[in-house]
């Protein structure tokens, strides 16, 4: 891990960063992903941070569930925030709950438009009912607009 590090630290383009943890997670199972999570932790480049969760996402995303509702919470990088989205959505049905937890109690408008994109991409019929309850509570109208347009999209399909 320590050559992982350095790398990152290099080099900390989102797709380089992506590259080596996902090659680490091969080469060391758990611990690689066990990295990752202290990476989304403590890592200060967003793009690093985006990386451990697209890796975690991709390997584990239930076992490290409370982990990344948590970072997500704190996530400020818009690309990490998206990231962050899918990976708890990656998590099956308790993930895409949580989802429409935080959509209906946070404040961040950026945060919240990163949740809905990965709802509408990703998980759209999982997230029918948690996306009708978000509507039916939302006073922001720019968030209300895309709720309601993920919604008709869905509705016709």
């Amino acid at each position: 891990t320590n050559l992982i590090e350095f790398l990152l630290k290099s080099n900390p383009k989102e797709y380089h960063a992506h590259d080596l943890l996902n090659t680490a997670c091969r080469l060391i199972g758990t611990a690689g992903t066990d990295h990752c999570l202290s990476l989304l932790r403590n890592a200060e480049n967003g793009s690093v941070r985006a990386a451990a969760a697209e890796v975690i996402g991709h390997y584990v995303p239930g076992r490290y569930l409370p982990e990344l509702v948590e970072a997500l919470g704190r996530e400020e990088f818009d690309r990490a925030q998206w990231h962050l989205a899918r990976a708890i959505a990656g998590a099956g049905p308790e993930g895409v709950a949580q989802l429409g937890e935080i959509l209906k109690r946070e404040d961040s408008t950026r945060r919240r438009v990163a949740i809905l994109q990965v709802l509408a991409r990703f998980h759209l019929s999982e997230a029918m009912g948690v996306l009708r309850e978000a509507l039916a509570l939302e006073t922001n109208q720019q968030i209300r607009a895309q709720i309601s347009e993920v919604i008709a999209k869905a509705e016709n399909r």
